[in-house]
């Protein structure tokens, strides 16, 4: 049968649609189209080949006698389908909606060579050749649009061939046809509505426009058209004409990700039109997030709102628009200078925008910040509309004695200068009551060289460890900070130094005036300590609200986790670089009357598994407890991403120390273990310990759009809290697009959610109930219990409640247990009453009691059942306190290169020194409960009891585990490590080689990564053994 499809070259087109079958024995009927008065064609005949499950390698195929391709392929169908309706349903008529592929083929006559416009709808996907040249390509649907694609006609038949690809569900397609000097192409186009997005009950919230018309991409901007009345599409100028896609788009909280439906990398101008509908007149903020270095115009009701160019990566763009009641036309023009482009337009309240801080430098208030000797103090707020500025505005300066300098006035309406007079050279702060807020910022008046000079206090403070230790990270970040600035001058290095000149100055200040107290001030300070982890130094960030400066009861604390992030020091790494985030989370923190404490967490490039992580987060705890009235009942805690990990796990391993927990996005993917109960690393198991997170109230922000980190661990974790009698919300923040570069809701957002959530549990009390659940890793004491020894394998769970002297106790798999009364609220200790597990035990016989502590063993397993003690593993335990590396008396340079790399490592990854004793000091060192790490020469100077309690056995120069021979210690080098308890209940490691370097892979695993074995053997970089707690071996590599 054939179609044939005549096209003339001028007024008429006559379509002919020929499909040749492998054997010919149909009529060939001619349909004559006249399109004299229809610029534009529907092509209605076609040969319709499929379901296929893949693409064919040659096209041509299709055209060839026999169809050569398809011949072994069945159940396809092949058929012959006219067009009735507006597109042809493929799904229908191969009778799936599964993935599949389809051709269609057609033949079009043209008795001339000319340029021809082909207009496309699809759904999933469509390439088109012609004439065997691929012409197009669509990588994703048009459905109820079209894309525009410009291709010649040779003289004579033509070979259309359309490949239609489906992605599930519907499966549809139709190509149009016209004479390229057609210009209104308003038949194929303009039967597109216009979408509407509603806003209702945004005043509280934001909503993102999700319903769009997309169509592009242009050469160029087509700004002389009427917009509004969709000119674009009516009169596009010939210069701007080339490959046009139209098409109904939804982004589905994903963004406007422009790249797979224009093209990615394409240079040119698209443009996105809606309708919004209000049902009221209101004022509403519109935040506008575009791709990095595209330019965006945005027009609302004929009116240019918005023209930006150069974007910064991850900045949302704010203005306050009026909304009329009813029906506003709101058209973008998004312009791509190369790379991806795409683009997000979301709506809010304008209170919704102030509480979360939305608006980037919305509390900033000055605009310059070292000032030269008689210039004027630059003010201005981030955007009038949202930080109101109608009326006359007061500015307080206040000295480094904090002593108000000035009072003045400034209408920041006319001017943003303001005069110093009389203003001495120095460091100072400022405070701006405009309006509605209350602005602080500081500046340096003068040349700094005058102000500031570290050599100068350094020689003032060299033997007052007090001031120096306070001063000293000041000093360290303004040696960075202004060789940066030197460098590069620029305003946000310009804050960051004046802020920490003003630290300086201001301690300085309290010691010349004899008011130390002044030191542990309110703002924002960073603080110094000696860790007990290696005796060197460690950081966090501190801020305590000004208006709980008078305050005299305790203070909340939320501790604020960092994630991984850069390798630099903690006084010039990440989180303080970060001023905004700091910012923010102070402002949200003084409104919900809470003090703010960011810790190192010694966390910088790697997820640090150990308990350094949490030894680090309580020490900073600790530490500031120390020198401000913290309210330890309510010790909150926080992360996101890495961040959420950490501070599960830190929650996991002390959770008598913090009220609730909250976390964003958290990063579980390196606890999740399908791994058995013996391996090692079941102290970290987040999903199987939630037992200690019970009387928590546990809030989990997680998007199920997070690309960056999936949902799934979430979860997994909150079932597994609920499943333990646990406390947890979920939060799903509007299952919006998350990726590595991409936030749609903003971390203000979501911190303002943490502080609020927070906020409700600062009178909490805990619950009378505690639990505790523990693989018998470490012997610190949780709630005061310390599981000693166990009656088998696996999880040990306690339970306990007190009743004034009377002692509940519940327990699983727990022979013998540790109680530490100093840290449970008993009210008459002399007349304890316990229960164990519903019996009452007698003093003297079933516990004893030596000063605060006693010791419960369980009766009902003492005979005949087996039972494990708490003697080993992980090696990391060598860390919770200070440790030492022991060089001994005799060393070598093998042992001497084994230390200067641990020490290089740990300085590497945590910014100190190891602390190195000689031989001579071990015994100094032990009466002072310090944990040795002892570096040896062979394995036979590793005692035979901690070597018996791995199962390692030496006989004949053989390598026995368990009676099996595994290596000749006379022909294979390898590397170990054997964790022991000592008799003075010190935690130390045997680490040491045969082999002529300390492999960098086993240290990394023992001292950041990993260390959950009680000992481990390496060959080269790789473990051979890695042997846990309870004598049972992960066996790497034979």
């Amino acid at each position: 049968m054939k179609y044939t499809f005549r096209i003339p070259a001028q007024r008429s087109i006559i379509l002919f649609l020929w499909l040749k079958l492998s054997v010919s024995c149909y009529a060939q009927p001619e349909n004559k189209i006249a399109t004299a008065d229809k610029p534009v064609q529907q092509l209605l005949n076609w040969r319709l080949i499929g379901p296929l499950k893949d693409t064919l390698k040659n096209i041509s195929d299709l055209t060839t006698p026999g169809l050569n391709a398809l011949e072994s392929r069945q159940g396809i169908i092949d058929t012959i389908y006219h067009l009735e309706n507006e597109q042809i349903d493929l799904s229908a008529l191969f009778k799936t909606t599964e993935n599949a592929i389809g051709y269609a083929i057609c033949k079009v006559f043209s008795d001339s060579v000319q340029e021809m416009q082909f207009i496309i709808n699809v759904d999933d996907a469509l390439r088109l050749w012609v004439n065997n040249s691929q012409v197009l390509s669509v990588p994703r649907y048009t459905r109820n649009g079209g894309v525009v694609r410009r291709a010649y006609l040779k003289k004579g038949m033509n070979t259309l061939i359309a490949e239609i690809k489906n992605g599930g569900g519907i499966w549809l397609f139709d190509i149009d046809i016209a004479t390229n000097n057609v210009r209104d192409l308003s038949s194929a186009f303009l039967s597109l509505p216009v979408p509407e997005n509603s806003i209702k009950e945004v005043q509280q919230s934001k909503v993102q426009l999700q319903n769009w018309r997309i169509t592009g991409p242009f050469n160029s901007t087509l700004a002389d058209i009427d917009m509004n009345q969709l000119g674009y599409l009516r009169f596009i100028p010939w210069n701007t004409r080339q490959n046009i896609i139209d098409t109904l788009y939804r982004q589905e909280k994903e963004g406007g990700d422009l790249n797979g439906l224009l093209g990615a990398d394409r240079k040119g101008v698209a443009y996105a039109i809606c309708d919004v509908v209000s049902d009221e007149n209101q004022d509403l903020a519109f935040l506008v997030n575009v791709n990095v270095n595209d330019e965006m115009r945005l027009w609302i009701n004929d009116s240019l709102v918005l023209s930006e160019r150069s974007y910064t990566r991850g900045a949302t763009l704010l203005r306050k628009i009026h909304l009329k009641k009813g029906v506003s036309r709101l058209i973008s023009e998004i312009k791509n200078v190369g790379g991806a482009w795409g683009f997000i337009i979301t709506t809010s309240g304008y209170e919704y925008v102030r509480n979360n801080a939305l608006l980037p430098g919305f509390y900033s208030g000055a605009q310059k910040f070292i000032i030269p000797e008689g210039d004027s103090l630059s003010l201005g707020v981030a955007d009038p509309d949202f930080v109101p500025v109608n009326n006359i505005s007061t500015i307080k300066i206040f000295d480094a004695r904090n002593r108000n300098c000035y009072t003045g006035q400034i209408d920041l309406k006319k001017y943003s200068k303001f005069a110093l007079p009389h203003l001495a050279t120095g460091a100072y702060r400022f405070e701006l009551y405009t309006d509605r807020d209350t602005l602080n910022e500081y500046f340096c008046y003068g040349a700094l060289d005058k102000i500031y000079s570290k050599e100068e206090l350094a020689q003032n403070y060299e033997h007052n460890k007090t001031v120096y230790d306070a001063l000293l990270p000041y000093m360290k970040r303004l040696d960075r900070l202004l060789d940066d600035y030197k460098k590069a001058p620029n305003i946000p290095v310009s804050k960051k130094i004046v802020y920490c000149i003003y630290k300086v100055k201001e301690i300085d200040s309290a010691y010349q005036y004899k008011r130390l107290a002044d030191l542990n001030s309110t703002g924002l300070s960073i603080r110094m300590f000696t860790s007990a982890i290696e005796r060197g130094e460690d950081y966090y960030l501190l801020y305590v609200p000004e208006n709980l400066k008078k305050q005299h009861t305790p203070i909340p604390l939320v501790v604020i986790v960092p994630y991984v992030t850069n390798n630099l020091p903690f006084y010039t790494g990440g989180v303080i670089a970060n001023t905004e985030r700091i910012t923010y989370i102070s402002k949200f923190a003084e409104r919900c009357g809470m003090a703010v404490l960011w810790p190192s967490s010694r966390i910088f490039r790697w997820y640090n598994q150990t308990p350094i992580v949490t030894r680090s987060i309580t020490e900073s705890i600790e530490d500031a407890c120390r020198h401000y009235t913290i309210d330890k009942k309510h010790i909150f805690l926080y992360g996101d991403c890495s961040g959420g990990l950490f501070a599960f796990q830190a929650a996991i391993r002390r959770p008598d120390l913090f009220a609730a927990i909250a976390v964003d996005g958290p990063e579980l993917s390196t606890v999740s273990s399908d791994e058995s109960a013996i391996s090692g690393s079941l102290t970290n198991d987040l999903f199987d310990l939630t037992e200690n997170l019970y009387g928590k109230h546990i809030l989990i922000l997680h998007s199920a759009n997070d690309q960056k980190i999936p949902v799934d661990h979430s979860f997994r974790l909150m079932d597994s809290i609920k499943n333990t009698g646990g406390s947890v919300y979920y939060d799903d923040l509007n299952n919006v697009l998350k990726t590595r570069n991409n936030r749609l809701y903003s971390e203000a957002e979501a911190m303002n959610k943490i502080f609020s959530f927070f906020n409700t549990q600062k009178y909490s009390s805990p619950g009378p109930v505690k639990k505790i659940a523990t693989f018998g890793f470490y012997n610190d004491t949780v709630y005061g219990v310390f599981v000693k020894e166990k009656t088998g394998p696996g999880k040990s769970i306690i339970s306990y409640q007190i009743n004034k002297s009377r002692l509940e106790l519940t327990t699983k798999n727990v022979r013998k247990l540790i109680i530490d009364t100093r840290k449970m609220d008993f009210e008459d200790l002399k007349n304890i009453i316990i229960h164990f597990n519903g019996k009452r035990l007698a003093k003297g016989i079933d516990y004893k009691i030596a000063g605060p502590i006693i010791e419960i063993t369980n009766a009902a397993n003492e005979k005949g059942n087996y039972f494990t003690k708490e003697v080993g593993g992980p090696v990391n335990k060598v860390f919770l306190n200070t440790f030492a590396i022991v060089r001994p008396a005799a060393f070598n340079e093998r042992i001497k290169r084994s230390i200067a790399a641990i020490d290089s490592l740990w300085l590497g990854e945590y910014r100190n020194y190891v602390l190195v004793i000689d031989e001579n000091q071990v015994d100094s060192a032990k009466r002072k409960g310090v944990n040795l790490i002892y570096i040896v020469n062979d394995l036979r100077q590793v005692p035979e009891p901690v070597l018996k309690t791995g199962g390692i056995q030496l006989k004949n120069d053989s390598l026995k585990y368990k009676g099996e021979i595994l290596e000749d210690l006379r022909k294979t080098e390898f590397s170990f490590a054997f964790y022991f308890r000592d008799k003075n209940n010190t935690d130390n490691m045997y680490l040491g080689l045969n082999t002529t370097y300390m492999p960098l892979e086993m240290l990394k695993s023992l001292f950041i990564r990993e260390g959950w074995y009680d000992f481990e053997l390496w060959q080269g970089e790789y473990p051979v053994i890695q042997n846990n707690y309870e004598g049972n071996s992960l066996i790497m590599r034979r």
